[in-house]
């Protein structure tokens, strides 16, 4: 499914966001799962569609979006999955996959129109020299930690110990507008402008 018939079904639109030149290895949702599957083959490491994924967190946004990430790696990459159930019983989501390497810190995405509000959302991993992650938004700027795969995927897939990951919401009139991510000392690792 395109992302114009996904519009005219009535699926809340969506945007990618791609860090550096992984143009070509990150495929991404677009807040309805008929649209994840129509990505799934251009996802390198996953012919048939990811299997194995592993809980990462879950959670509710302020407007009451429920939200779960999973993850698995396998030949240098890392497929994440973010599952946002949306009205009506219908599921929302989909996934992205990129390098897990130093020379690309961070892989990310960005939704809109989820929950009650209409949020919107970025979601993604960074490599582990990824301090924090500082996400510019109109009305200022969020600065947090991501955080590190729980020990049973850590289990299952040892190379998640080089991933961190994050999925944050905001309102609707403040979407992300930029992402920059910086190492332990302060130094920037790398910037996206968004939009």
């Amino acid at each position: 499914m395109t992302h114009e018939k996904a519009a005219r079904r009535g699926f809340p639109a969506c945007r990618a966001g791609v860090a550096g030149d992984v143009v070509r290895n990150v495929a991404r949702r677009c807040c309805a799962i008929g649209v994840a599957v129509g990505l799934l083959a251009a996802i390198p490491a996953a012919a048939d569609g990811p299997v194995g994924l592993r809980f990462i967190a879950r959670g509710v946004s302020d407007s009451g979006q429920r939200w779960v990430q999973r993850a698995r790696a396998d030949r240098g990459q890392v497929i994440t999955e973010i599952s946002l159930p949306l009205a009506r019983g219908e599921d929302g989501g989909g996934f992205i996959s990129g390098p897990l390497v130093s020379q690309q810190p961070i892989v990310f995405s960005q939704g809109n129109g989820l929950g009650s509000a209409d949020e919107c959302e970025l979601d993604g991993y960074a490599y582990k020299t990824v301090a924090t992650v500082r996400i510019d938004t109109p009305a200022g700027a969020l600065t947090f930690r991501p955080r590190r795969a729980p020990r049973a995927a850590l289990r299952r897939w040892p190379q998640l110990r080089r991933a961190r990951f994050f999925v944050r919401f905001f309102p609707t009139d403040d979407c992300p507008t930029g992402v920059t991510v910086f190492d332990i000392n302060g130094r920037v690792l790398e910037h996206h402008d968004l939009g």
